[in-house]
């Protein structure tokens, strides 16, 4: 925060939640859904790995419209900064 400032990070934070929300849109999407979707699931569009940081990128076609819905709730919550809606977003993020 010293070097960036506070909005910048929360900003930042904000966009690794809406990342983060996205298995958190996909499990609820299934949830209510059954398997109706679990064909957009199969098959990764963006595949690749950093074997140096063990780090796993894989995306399917599922993804994208569940990001989309993800990030435009953390644009909601970043333009109104609503406590109330703060609150939703949490409870609905552990659930």
């Amino acid at each position: 925060m010293d070097y960036f400032g506070k909005e910048i990070v929360n900003h930042f934070l904000l966009a690794y939640i809406a990342v983060g929300g996205t298995v958190g849109i996909k499990s609820l999407l299934f949830s209510f859904t059954g398997d109706t979707f679990s064909a957009f699931d199969e098959g990764f569009v963006i595949d690749f790995s950093v074997k140096q940081l063990g780090l796993d990128v894989q995306v399917t076609k599922l993804d994208f419209p569940c990001f989309a819905v993800s990030a435009v709730q953390m644009v909601i919550y970043a333009y109104t900064q609503n406590w109330l809606y703060n609150n939703l977003l949490a409870l609905i993020f552990c659930l």
